[in-house]
């Protein structure tokens, strides 16, 4: 059904980045960053990011070097906000992708 989809799309545009920011570069980076420094901590936790969302070696690679861009990004401003609009921008072109392809 539309509204079934409708939020689907709505959960995987914004609670899924809100959820996954919060716990990848909120909770995640920032305790293994007091601990081995930022770049390993951001490499640990990309890794780890798309280790979780791996479906294809392409895909764990973009998921990755997002992962290690929304780190560094957590980093440099001290707020998972850019990165969770970062993530619901890629979700949302994501979805916008099945819509127009399964339509």
């Amino acid at each position: 059904s539309h509204a079934y989809a409708l939020l689907t799309a709505l959960d995987y545009v914004v609670w899924t980045p809100a959820i996954e920011e919060i716990a990848f570069r909120g909770v995640l980076y920032y305790s293994l960053r007091n601990r081995l420094g930022p770049m390993a901590a951001a490499l640990m936790t990309a890794g780890l990011f798309a280790g979780l969302h791996f479906y294809s070696l392409p895909g764990f690679l973009v998921t990755a070097w997002s992962g290690f861009v929304w780190a560094l990004a957590f980093e440099r401003l001290r707020s998972v906000v850019p990165g969770i609009a970062a993530h619901a921008v890629y979700n949302l072109l994501y979805v916008a992708e099945l819509l127009l392809l399964y339509r």
